[in-house]
């Protein structure tokens, strides 16, 4: 990677150590190069970034069963969390087996394989500096089993594996709006055709991506956000299935085309519960999902759920007793504030509603306080509702 890579590394460890408590400027910057003048300002450059991507890692929490670790800013912006990497090996069941990854990345899926007991790893990448860094971090933890190609994938000669495990990277076009379906390099046609000729397969894309083909897709949870979307091939997990890393819960859609009962917001009273999804159910099987809890919906297009009686808590939902529900006016959702002597720790949330949350709370006045609770805006049909209600 360097000539004195010796020096390389006690840089970027002072370096690392300097940014955990301080921001970049440009009179450290100076500072570095008049301490290393030897070093050249890519050289720099390099360092200041591995230390700002490392130190994210450090920071976010989910990276402590991989650390000692190298990141730059792109691999670890790109890559999965290891308990992330981790399921999708458990999945893929790569016991035993050799895994041919294509886009190695940050290298934490290579690792979960080696983890989860792969006989060997063999892994692609495209980009030459992350494939360099993912070298380095092999050297400096006598990581074995792995073998790396720097190559694009298309034209690489790809090794005999029995696992096939993708997460290709994005590509951008320059002066076009981002467009999902296929901006993959290598591309998702490719993948698929190269995926059915192995035991197994998995290929990793963007949480909103919507295309079909012969395989089921499986959505991805870490702190109730949806981190990703798996299209498994030669797996028997039904499409639309759910995983919650972080809670180490798993839903699988029973009836796939069930659909939830239909009710009108004039239904809805004081005392029924209002459900929020979580953001991976939204992507997956969410009709199935509720029409198996008993929850129905007011508008077909809208994830909110409505449930007439008490709920128990559960991993893929956020409840909320409902206290109020009206037609939206903004003359009466204040009078509704006051009354209820709601403050500024009232959130807002909307879905099928025109405008932000933080326009509205512009409007709204909110009353000195200990009392606070959740403004819902949604839509039914042509019609703008506004839901009081208070989290459970």
């Amino acid at each position: 990677m360097h000539d004195d890579l010796s020096e390389f590394l006690l840089v970027f460890h002072q370096v690392k150590e300097f940014l955990l408590h301080n921001s970049v400027t440009p009179s450290y910057i100076q500072s570095l190069r008049n301490n290393v003048p030897h070093l050249s300002n890519g050289s720099i450059s390099e360092i200041i970034d591995l230390a700002l991507g490392t130190n994210k890692a450090y920071n976010s929490g989910e990276y402590e069963a991989v650390l000692p670790w190298i990141f730059s800013s792109k691999t670890y912006e790109q890559c999965s969390s290891p308990a992330i990497c981790l399921h999708h090996m458990n999945r893929l069941q790569v016991e035993g087996n050799t895994v041919l990854e294509i886009c190695t990345g940050a290298g934490m899926d290579a690792l979960a394989a080696l983890l989860q007991k792969a006989s060997y790893v063999h892994t692609i990448e495209a980009d030459k500096q992350v494939a360099n860094l993912f070298e380095l971090n092999c050297t400096l933890k006598d990581i074995n089993h792995i073998a790396l190609i720097q190559s694009e994938a298309e034209i690489a000669s790809l090794p005999k594996a029995d696992i096939l495990w993708a997460d290709p990277s994005r590509r951008e076009i320059p002066g076009k709006r981002k467009q999902l379906t296929g901006n993959y390099s290598p591309s998702i046609d490719w993948l698929l055709k190269k995926a059915s000729s192995y035991k197994r397969a998995g290929i990793k894309i963007a949480p909103g991506e919507q295309i079909k083909g012969d395989f089921s897709r499986e959505f991805i949870s870490y702190n109730w956000e949806c981190r990703e979307q798996i299209l498994w091939i030669h797996m028997d997990i039904p499409d639309g299935s759910v995983t919650l890393i972080d809670k180490n819960y798993s839903w699988y859609p029973k009836n796939p085309d069930m659909l939830p009962i239909l009710i009108s917001p004039e239904e809805i009273q004081s005392g029924h519960i209002l459900i929020e999804p979580n953001p991976a159910l939204i992507r997956g099987a969410l009709s199935a999902c509720y029409a198996e809890f008993d929850i129905a919906v007011f508008d077909r297009e809208i994830a909110f759920g409505i449930h007439k009686g008490d709920i128990h808590p559960h991993p893929l939902f956020r409840t909320y007793r409902i206290e109020d529900i009206f037609r939206f006016n903004r003359k009466e959702l204040q009078s509704k504030i006051t009354s209820k002597n709601w403050n500024k720790r009232t959130e807002i949330k909307k879905r099928g509603f025109p405008l932000l949350p933080e326009e509205i709370r512009k409007e709204l006045v909110f009353p000195q306080s200990d009392h606070y609770g959740t403004i819902v805006l949604t839509r039914c049909g042509n019609e703008h509702w506004a839901i009081l209600c208070k989290r459970i």
